[in-house]
């Protein structure tokens, strides 16, 4: 299990609950298992999480620093952005990767990375 690479999808927003326990396995596989690298994809109202000016946004804002030192990479679909209406600047973590999120789970699908959903 240690040199594979791992996307973490995030769906729902509205359950603060699983957003922390995606956080808490993307850094339990980054700093405990050995995984070549593990993404984060917020997707869907997920997305809200990253909204600095949504309260959800706690969770994430708590735990950033730890997902940054575990060299976690945090990705943003700017479709869910478009329609949840957030922009770039309203991003908690503003310099994650924008990149529709269906297609970065077929390129990771193809690349027979690990995928995991929360």
């Amino acid at each position: 299990m240690g040199s594979e690479d791992y996307l973490i999808t995030l769906i729902s927003g509205n359950d603060s609950t699983r957003v922390d326990e995606a956080t808490i396995v993307a850094t339990g596989l980054a700093e405990k298992m050995g995984a070549k690298s593990v993404t984060l994809l917020f997707i869907g109202s997920s997305i809200e999480t990253l909204n600095k000016f949504d309260p959800r946004s706690l969770i994430i804002r708590n735990k950033i620093e730890e997902l940054k030192k575990a060299k976690i990479k945090i990705m943003a679909c700017p479709v869910a952005m478009e329609y949840y209406h957030i922009t770039e600047s309203d991003l908690l973590y503003y310099d994650c990767d924008k990149i529709p999120g269906g297609k970065v789970i077929a390129d990771a699908n193809k690349e027979g990375h690990t995928i995991l959903t929360f």
